[in-house]
């Protein structure tokens, strides 16, 4: 049992408002797929869904992290212990590649930090929407390409390039710390890929010519489109209330995600969620709003009515339990080889898939 002193007490407390201080003064206006809270529920869903040999194997391999120390077990909640600390492991592995875009609990070195470790345009891939009867020009550095190969380097990835490249890791690299850092980014795009704007942007030949950046150029108010859709499922950040939600969207929506899960090719899960950003996200008033402007703008006003914010949330907590679901699948998948009896046959994931969406072609140039 661990005793604290008055003055130890207040050095912490001292210490994390200061931390939380540099956080907002620090933390830039970024595309991030579904907050904190999102992240780690994907992850606690998967966790409750996994054997627990390969809840052991995940969190042997994600202590090789090179980052684990400083940026996993240094960062841990003090209410969490014992038996959560292994599940609690897995939600940090899930908000880690968000963490890496400042390093705001770092006080030297950030930069280096974030050079090394940070990569911005893995967290999405912009399939393009167009104003109905209008079709702009794509830029020319669009990148909508999904598969990625050895040689390919790691600047510029999108969200199902970068995927591949993390599945390929597991498999194929001898080097633990690398493997490790792969697998964190698995558990953080299996969530990116279920939110509807980390698959889709906006174009418009007068707005938003080169694109909308996923609804973050759309305003709602003193925030964006796209930090509505990320806080969605909740705000909280407390761990046993996230526990207890975690529960509560296994038994609303289990059913279907265990049902949907089965559905493992990536390229289908954005599929999934562009055609949500077609039907629920990208309604007729926000299309109409935008459609007004005839010249480029930085940002448009939109609104979002009762019911628009209720879709919203419905569709949120159900795309975070498939989330969950689904990175449970993949993860039995990687790690069944390394736990199954000897000589017993395992079904890897499947090979990533050239496909697009409609009226693009895969090879069209490459967003951001």
């Amino acid at each position: 049992m661990r005793l604290y002193t008055a003055g130890m007490k207040r050095y912490r407390l001292v210490a994390c408002v200061a931390a939380v201080i540099c956080w907002l003064l620090s933390a830039p206006l970024t595309v991030q797929a579904w907050n904190d809270a999102g992240h780690r529920l994907t992850a606690m869903i998967a966790y409750e869904q996994l054997s627990p040999a390969v809840r052991t194997a995940v969190a042997q391999r994600l202590r090789e992290h090179p980052r684990f120390r400083a940026d996993f077990m240094q960062l841990k909640p003090l209410d969490v212990s014992g038996a959560d600390t292994e599940q609690w492991l897995f939600t940090q592995a899930a908000v880690w590649p968000d963490l890496a875009r400042n390093f705001a609990h770092v006080v030297d070195d950030r930069r280096d930090l974030q050079g090394r470790f940070h990569q911005g345009s893995w967290h999405y891939i912009n399939w393009p929407l167009f104003l109905p009867g209008t079709s702009t020009a794509l830029p020319a550095q669009l990148n909508i390409k999904p598969l990625w190969y050895p040689g390919m380097g790691v600047a510029r990835l999108n969200l199902l390039q970068a995927l591949h490249r993390a599945q390929w890791m597991q498999q194929q690299t001898d080097d633990a710390a690398e493997r490790a850092l792969a697998l964190a980014w698995i558990f953080h795009l299996v969530g990116d890929a279920h939110q509807p704007l980390h698959s889709t942007a906006l174009f418009t030949p007068g707005a938003f010519p080169e694109g909308d950046q996923g609804g973050n150029r759309l305003r709602v108010f003193a925030r964006t489109l796209h930090s509505r859709w990320d806080g969605a499922v909740t705000a909280g950040r407390d761990w046993k209330a996230l526990q207890d939600l975690a529960a509560m969207l296994m038994f609303e929506h289990g059913a279907v995600a265990a049902q949907v899960a089965q559905h493992r090719a990536p390229v289908a899960w954005i599929r999934e969620s562009h055609q949500l950003a077609r039907a629920l996200v990208y309604t007729a008033p926000l299309l109409n709003a935008v459609a007004a402007f005839a010249s480029p703008q930085d940002s448009v006003a939109v609104y979002l009515s009762d019911a628009y914010v209720a879709d919203m949330q419905a569709v949120a907590r159900e795309r975070v339990t498939i989330a969950g679901y689904r990175l449970a699948r993949l993860l039995e998948a990687l790690f069944a080889q390394s736990v199954a009896p000897a000589g017993e046959v395992i079904e890897m994931p499947p090979p990533f898939t050239a496909e697009s969406p409609a009226g693009v072609k895969p090879d069209s140039p490459q967003p951001r």
